[in-house]
């Protein structure tokens, strides 16, 4: 759509968003929309994020205060939703697919600490990393935590503080920490 169909005030929020992202470094631009809450903050952080993330759908939504880390590892489908106070971890790598929801204070962690050498510090050990996949159509309850290289199955739902550490088949109730599956949704 060219800027003659669009309002006023879309073509002045459109001028801005061009410039913001122009003015500041991508990984600052994703840091600093983070706070920006409502309508104005939802649109810059749409503009923002579809640059940074390796890929973003059509629809996704990422609420405020929400921390995406290392986002050009991270790829997300259509119509996602992402609440507010989660924080998404990409230095392993993340992938969501579309029609997910996650819910308030969900954390998605993509890497742990070596931690194999007692001679060592912790902090000097670097890091182990893995690839975690979301499929379609999963809900993931208020602060669940899903950690690395867990692959989370098509049509599932992870509910509410579950700590997932291993794969959960598709169609699955998990729940717990670690997270169990306690029923099939078919």
């Amino acid at each position: 759509m060219t800027n003659r169909g669009k309002s006023p005030a879309a073509r002045i929020i459109g001028f801005m968003l061009k410039g913001f992202v122009k003015l500041m470094p991508l990984d600052m631009a994703c840091e600093f929309c983070r706070y920006i809450p409502g309508y104005f903050g939802g649109c810059i952080r749409g503009h923002v994020y579809k640059k940074a993330l390796r890929r973003m759908g059509r629809g996704t939504y990422i609420h405020d205060s929400v921390a995406i880390l290392f986002p050009e590892n991270i790829e997300m489908g259509d119509d996602v939703s992402v609440n507010q106070f989660s924080v998404i971890h990409g230095m392993g790598g993340v992938r969501i697919g579309s029609d997910v929801r996650i819910g308030y204070g969900v954390k998605i962690i993509s890497f742990d600490h070596v931690f194999s050498n007692p001679g060592v510090p912790i902090m000097g050990q670097g890091y182990d990393k893995g690839h975690i996949d979301i499929g379609d159509d999963v809900w993931i309850g208020a602060n669940a935590v899903i950690l690395k290289g867990v692959k989370i199955g098509r049509g599932s739902v992870i509910g509410a503080g579950s700590v997932v550490t291993g794969d959960i088949p598709p169609f699955s109730i998990a729940v717990g920490a670690p997270a169990k599956v306690v029923k099939k949704r078919r």
